[in-house]
């Protein structure tokens, strides 16, 4: 019984700042990937106009990719994401964008490897600024307590 598994608890973790106003800007970290690694989040300092609208897309032409990579250079994910796949969430207390990625972000990871995440401003927008940029995976509930994961950052860099 003490091993019965009850619903995941979603868990976070910022990785950095993403400068959305500059073409080209990038953060750039190398990380071990927890289990059930699912998604990342842009999150804004401020409120934004139609982001209580939860599932809905932004109205502004923000484009971001995404490239995660074995530290060998093998590309495992190298995604463009548009405004039309990405969707205001309440995942945060301030408003965020979750870029939805074709899958989930761990689908195709190993938790004994490293990888390189990389994401790139395609698209930018101004009076967006800075976002913090967040990886969100699920903790395991269980009856006894939760099975929480840490993220291992080995390297980070903004530019």
């Amino acid at each position: 019984m003490w091993t019965t598994p009850l619903a995941p608890i979603p868990s976070k973790a910022a990785i950095g700042k993403l400068n959305l106003e500059q073409v080209g800007a990038n953060l750039q970290v190398r990380f071990v990937p927890p289990k059930r690694l699912s998604s990342i989040t842009l999150l804004f300092p401020e409120p934004m106009q139609g982001s209580g609208e939860f599932c809905a897309h932004p109205g502004f032409p923000l484009s971001v990719r995404v490239r995660v990579a074995e530290t060998g250079g093998t590309s495992i994910i190298d995604e463009l994401v548009t405004k039309d796949q990405m969707q205001w969430t309440s995942w945060h207390h301030d408003p965020s964008l979750l870029l939805m990625l074709h899958g989930w972000l761990g689908e195709h990871l190993n938790r004994d490897r490293e990888y390189d995440l990389t994401v790139t401003v395609d698209s930018a927008v101004a009076d967006l600024g800075q976002a913090d940029v967040f990886l969100h995976w699920m903790d395991g509930g269980y009856v006894w307590g939760r099975e929480t994961q840490k993220l291992q950052l080995t390297r980070r860099s903004t530019e």
